[in-house]
């Protein structure tokens, strides 16, 4: 069985990094068919219908995937302890979006990325939304989830921006660090 999971990730992986390759080769998903794909994955046609109906389904995957993950990542942050240790928090961030970044370049580089962007950064939103330690503390909601989206929207891509931009390149420690410091500054010391 741990076989067939692993043929079956490894083959599903393949599918994606293939659509992005190919995405990369002609800019447009239009242009991409199910046979290059099946072609430079190096897998059989039926291989890819076992994964997905259609090509459009492939890119709603990845982003879906992106976000899902990210956010069950970040669930276990949900305690009391998150607003006197949130390091952790942006640590995992940073790590899941570093694991991720061949195939998140690839993607931006064909005109995708502000998708997955996107999925990331309303995953990112939900679990700090989800925290009443950090809702809590707000007495105007709207200024809240303003506060939030401003954050989540700026440091999401501040990471994103340094994983591919040979240009900034600031170590984990010190984005992360430099990250966790604007949260405190946001959600711990200007209490609403």
């Amino acid at each position: 069985m741990k076989s067939e999971y692993k043929n079956f990730t490894r083959n599903r992986n393949a599918i994606r990094l293939a659509f992005a390759d190919l995405m990369l080769k002609y800019g447009d998903i239009n242009k991409i068919t199910i046979m290059e794909i099946v072609k430079v994955a190096q897998i059989s046609r039926g291989t890819f219908y076992s994964h997905y109906k259609s090509i459009d389904e492939v890119i709603l995957d990845i982003g879906k995937e992106f976000g899902e993950k990210l956010k069950i990542l970040l669930e276990k942050y949900n305690t009391e302890n998150y607003l006197i240790n949130s390091l952790p928090y942006f640590e995992e961030l940073h790590d899941f979006l570093n694991k991720n970044k061949e195939l998140y370049i690839k993607l931006l580089q064909a005109g995708q990325g502000p998708l997955i962007s996107q999925y990331i950064k309303t995953a990112v939103y939900s679990s700090m939304y989800e925290m009443p330690i950090l809702r809590d503390q707000y007495i105007d909601q709207e200024r809240f989830k303003f506060d939030l989206n401003f954050f989540v929207s700026g440091s999401v891509q501040v990471v994103l921006d340094n994983l591919v931009d040979s240009n900034l390149q600031i170590n984990r420690d010190r984005i992360v660090n430099m990250i966790n410091n604007k949260f405190i500054e946001i959600f711990v010391n200007s209490r609403k």
